[in-house]
């Protein structure tokens, strides 16, 4: 080991003590010019990733913190500079050069295609070849600063794609693209369709620039729960056009949190939804004036059937007819409000038992899926029937009684199954009917008029249990 010590110990003063240096042109450290073991001192003393390259074959000494920029590749200590660098050599050659001719040189990111892990990869390092000069004042090498900055440059170069998207998207788009503040009270419109004047900077003026006095009362339920929730919002609204017209949004917003959970801002989409409002309230007038032709329609078939019926003494099927008439309207109107597609079937069980069953005697429980149109009229017929027995003979015709109905989805193989169950408890004992009439057949037809349904006379009610393919109550046609 040579009598001289270089900087303590770290492991690459260490490996420089230990290095057999006779085997190169620098000799022996003892024999070793002040100003190289100066400069080599105060590179092993620095935290910056350094290596001093030193006379004509460029023999290389470099620090502990130059260590991860060699990666896999052989010591470097003691090793040509130009040998290390092998493959980057035709670029950086050049530089050590002028180094080496008394031209300092710093770049700032420089791009290098390396082999440190057994395969190339393309890095960046800022570095800076400053000249060393020797005992005499000439100069008889470099010393290399540098930084390795590879991630960062790929990180800001995929930043950059991904701003590039996300402009090309919003440029696309039909959307109205904004950012807004975490109070979203400031807003910035970035891009896609312009309501109005482009918003360049924040905007605390965008609620009178786009929304109706009427409508704020709403919007500012709607922010407030989004702002306690710190979730997306979702919601339908009016909004003031570029030409002064008032038009239809669909607005949207995502939070974006920090690493506590709050929110540091909002990045939304407004979608113009004018013509799609303008459409449902075209059909809504139309659908109104066929209810109200549809109504006068079944009035006139009730009055028809009253007046043809009157000679008739018993009055109960009469009256039944009537009532029957009266559930199919109630499905019309549900429908028709939907466009005449599906009907919600909490709407169509509350609208067709509202005049049979009290709500207090009514226990109601299920997910509130669409039924179609078929399946909506089927089953406001099977639940007047339903509800007309419980209140002649079951659970509604004391003081006491209650209905309940569930519903559920099951999955049977690879088919989904709708499974209604209406369930009488707490009224007089029940028994099977000695006559079925047409109500009987009503209720046997089922969901969708084709069965599937199972009764039973219990102890403590009437219970019926109706099953159908999902698909069919859904379909729309």
């Amino acid at each position: 080991m040579a009598d001289y010590v270089f900087g303590g110990q770290n492991n690459s003063a260490k490996v420089i003590d230990e290095f057999d240096w006779s085997r190169t042109s620098l000799g022996p450290i003892e024999t070793w010019p002040i100003s190289l073991r100066t400069v080599v001192d105060m590179m092993l003393a620095s935290q910056f990733p350094q290596a001093v390259v030193w006379g004509p074959e460029l023999i290389t000494i470099h620090n502990d913190a130059f260590v991860p920029i060699l990666g896999d590749k052989a010591s470097a200590i003691g090793r040509s500079f130009r040998d290390v660098w092998a493959e980057a050599w035709s670029l950086i050659g050049p530089i050590a050069e002028r180094a080496y001719a008394g031209e300092s040189t710093f770049i700032e990111n420089y791009p290098l295609l390396i082999d440190r892990h057994g395969y190339e990869e393309q890095t960046y390092f800022p570095f800076c070849y400053s000249p060393l000069k020797g005992d005499d004042g000439k100069i008889v090498g470099m010393i290399d600063t540098v930084v390795e900055t590879t991630e960062t440059v790929l990180g800001q170069q995929r930043l950059r794609e991904s701003e590039q998207r996300f402009r090309a998207f919003t440029a696309a788009t039909n959307d109205m693209i904004f950012r807004m503040s975490s109070d979203l009270k400031e807003m910035q419109q970035l891009d896609g369709r312009r309501l109005s004047t482009p918003l360049d900077q924040p905007s605390i003026d965008w609620r009178n620039e786009y929304l109706l006095p009427d409508d704020m009362p709403q919007i500012e339920a709607v922010i407030a729960k989004a702002i306690a929730d710190k979730k997306p919002f979702e919601f339908e609204h009016r909004v003031r056009r570029k030409e002064r017209t008032v038009g239809f949004m669909l607005s949207r917003a995502v939070p974006v949190l920090d690493g506590d959970g709050e929110v540091t801002e909002w990045f939304g989409a407004a979608t113009d939804i004018t013509d799609r409002k303008t459409t449902e309230q075209l059909q809504g007038v139309i659908n109104r004036e066929m209810s109200h032709r549809l109504k006068n329609t079944l009035a006139m078939v009730q009055a028809i059937a009253v007046q043809t019926l009157r000679p008739v003494q018993d009055r109960e099927p009469v009256e039944a007819l009537e009532k029957r008439i009266q559930a199919l309207s109630s499905a019309h109107d549900i429908l028709f409000d939907r466009y005449w597609q599906t009907a919600p079937i909490k709407s169509l069980i509350a609208s067709t038992l509202q005049r049979l069953v009290p709500s207090e005697r009514l226990d109601a429980e299920g997910p509130d899926i669409q039924i179609g149109p078929k399946g909506a009229l089927s089953l406001s017929l099977v639940l007047h029937e339903l509800a007309t027995n419980a209140v002649k003979y079951g659970a509604l015709s004391n003081d006491v009684g209650r209905v309940k109905l569930s519903w559920h989805v099951d999955n049977l193989g690879e088919e989904k199954h709708f499974r209604f169950i209406w369930k009488e408890c707490d009224g007089p004992p029940v028994k099977p009917p000695s006559q079925k009439g047409f109500g009987s057949k009503l209720i046997r037809m089922g969901l969708i008029g084709t069965g599937g349904v199972e009764t039973s006379y219990e102890a403590d009610g009437f219970r019926a249990e109706m099953t159908a393919g999902l698909h069919q109550i859904q379909h729309t046609e």
